[in-house]
């Protein structure tokens, strides 16, 4: 039987948008060590950025492209969303060459479980995986956190079958409207959801969002509802970071 086969796209900033170029270059290296770690599958990565990223991990299963698109204003959202989205759009394009079975968009600072793409080929006959329940860390803290409804909150969450069918639909083939893949991954969900395609919701903490860092990378908008629940539930979900866990994550 043919090993299944997943296609990464990691959409990075420009150094120009950067307020900490080398912070946001450790970020990446450390996410993609996260993902060399996995097991289970044949995978590639595809990272896109304006400039290519120095000093970074060697493997033959990562390729960086060149962003054909010009730098957003730093200051204008919608420019660095549609930004964002043209990276997407471009590593997809790529990866078509691969011929994956599913592809996963990841941000450039979070971190994959060793064991998520194994889950994925150990469960089959989906369209799509929502990573349901993961963990939030601040970077250099000895505590995670585990999130429930983590597919609404993380956009490092979604894995979809990839085919004419149902990929393209949502990665900016429509041919009107706003492109779903410059929405946020919960327009995702409800769109698969109307079209009645198979999904699968991951209940395994299977993906680590980091906050707490120095960069834009960061710059999160929690509503106040979100910091409310955060700090409500907080004392039971947090637990301290084990040598197994870092393991996992690559959480070095």
């Amino acid at each position: 039987m043919q090993e299944m086969k997943i296609a990464v796209i990691v959409p990075l900033m420009a150094p120009e948008i950067a307020k900490d170029w080398s912070y946001v270059q450790f970020c990446l290296n450390r996410t993609l060590a996260s993902v060399l770690a996995s097991s289970g599958v044949d995978f590639r990565i595809y990272v896109i950025c304006q400039s290519r990223p120095e000093q970074m991990v060697q493997d033959a299963r990562i390729e960086f492209l060149q962003a054909e698109n010009p730098l957003p204003n730093p200051e204008d959202k919608d420019e660095k969303r549609n930004d964002k989205g043209l990276k997407i759009m471009m590593g997809v394009r790529k990866a078509a060459e691969y011929k994956p079975d599913y592809i996963m968009r990841i941000d450039a600072d979070d971190l994959l479980s060793r064991h998520l793409f194994e889950y994925v080929a150990q469960t089959p006959g989906y369209d799509a995986f929502f990573v349901n329940r993961g963990y939030e860390w601040q970077e250099g803290s000895s505590i995670i956190s585990t999130r429930r409804h983590f597919h609404q909150y993380c956009g490092t969450c979604f894995i979809s079958r990839y085919g004419a069918d149902l990929y393209p639909y949502w990665i900016g083939c429509a041919t009107s409207g706003e492109r779903i893949c410059d929405q946020s991954h919960t327009a995702i969900e409800q769109v698969l959801r109307e079209k009645k395609y198979k999904l699968h919701y991951i209940n395994q903490p299977m993906v680590v969002y980091i906050t707490g860092g120095n960069d834009q990378l960061r710059n999160r908008n929690l509503s106040i509802r979100r910091r409310v629940i955060n700090v409500v539930c907080g004392l039971w979900r947090k637990s301290r970071i084990s040598q197994k866990l870092r393991d996992e994550f690559s959480l070095k």
